[in-house]
């Protein structure tokens, strides 16, 4: 269905605290694409916050998005890129 190898469509991002984890979601909802972000096993829609606020805080993550944009260039999304 998806093809997102090598886009940069699969990032790890960390959401510090609250405050990060509202920003996140109110930033990603306003893009069209769908988004997931996964915590080991566990998979939510990025764009829920009761989803990603149950993840908890200051916990790396996998942000999976589906379209051609490149995580780590997103306005307001690629703050939230863990860099290694």
């Amino acid at each position: 269905m998806y093809n997102n190898e090598d886009k940069g469509n699969r990032q790890q991002i960390l959401l510090r605290n609250q405050h990060d984890i509202v920003n996140f979601v109110n930033k990603i909802e306003k893009y069209p694409f769908h988004a997931d972000l996964y915590c080991g096993s566990c998979v939510v829609d990025a764009k829920s916050l009761l989803g990603v606020m149950g993840f908890g805080m200051g916990k790396v993550m996998t942000l999976q998005i589906y379209g051609d944009e490149d995580i780590r260039t997103l306005p307001g999304i690629s703050e939230y890129v863990v860099t290694k």
